[in-house]
């Protein structure tokens, strides 16, 4: 299937779906909204490559999006952008352009993989990188109806295609666009197996942390043991601080030394 980048946003069910207007609405400015904290907390910078294939006119955008919950974990999004009929493509811009996507995010992978593969919409030779199973197989529970629907990652690399002007190839960042390197790129994106793995290690952390931070605050609010708990941090923080201040004024008294020697 044949479709430009923008057309997968503001329609993303093209394949059996039947999503109204608002409802499309109401998701785009929900995604938008998450991805906007995304960015915030990222300083504004996605890790970003640019590639051109060689005598073609394909372009690649490779985002490394943070997980939205999960601190350290990015996933590996590339939007592939080709042009059916370059003589026809007016002016320096790809969002005219037909696009394939590749994404492995586990929401991407478990729920519309299989849609997205059967309506040609993944790049081809980032296949690999994919679960098979999940290429192959429809998932009845997830997605019976095999719709190409809302990928949460897709969204957010539009947004910042958007905000970082990536969709026009005039724009400074495309000058240093890189030639295609499709093997050093497969070498990059690891395989989909070991990255679900990195993907339930970090989240379980995660709710490591949460339910330690969740205990230590019921602990703190207990009227019996609350106080002790606050007094003993308070004293490691004294303790601390003194340390310090030791350090500093040996550090001062050998500076001192050390001038009246010479």
């Amino acid at each position: 299937m044949d479709i430009t980048f923008a057309q997968y946003i503001d329609k993303p069910s093209i394949i059996k779906g039947s999503a109204t207007n608002s409802m499309i609405s109401l998701v785009k400015e929900d995604y938008r909204r998450r991805f906007d904290a995304v960015f915030i907390r990222e300083s504004s910078l996605l890790v970003t490559n640019l590639y051109k294939e060689k005598g073609k006119s394909i372009y690649y955008v490779y985002i490394k999006m943070p997980s939205e919950k999960t601190p350290n974990l990015y996933y590996d999004v590339i939007i592939e952008f080709r042009a059916s009929a370059p003589q026809k493509i007016l002016g320096m811009g790809i969002d005219k352009y037909h696009v394939r996507f590749f994404s492995n995010d586990p929401a991407f992978l478990f729920t519309y993989a299989y849609a997205f593969n059967k309506a040609d919409l993944i790049i081809k030779w980032m296949k690999p990188r994919l679960s098979k199973k999940a290429l192959t197989e429809k998932p009845i529970i997830r997605n019976p109806s095999a719709a190409t629907g809302y990928v949460k990652s897709l969204y957010f690399a539009y947004y910042y295609m958007q905000i970082k002007k990536l969709f026009n190839l005039d724009s400074l960042a495309w000058k240093s666009a890189k030639d295609l390197d499709k093997s050093r790129i497969l070498n990059q994106v690891p395989d989909f197996d070991v990255k679900l793995d990195d993907t339930r290690r970090l989240k379980q952390i995660q709710l490591d942390k949460t339910k330690q931070a969740r205990e230590e605050k019921k602990l703190l609010n207990n009227p019996i043991i609350g106080d002790h708990i606050k007094e003993a941090k308070k004293a490691a923080v004294t303790k601390n601080v003194d340390k310090v201040k030791v350090a500093q004024t040996v550090a001062k008294a050998k500076r001192i030394g050390s001038i009246k020697r010479k």
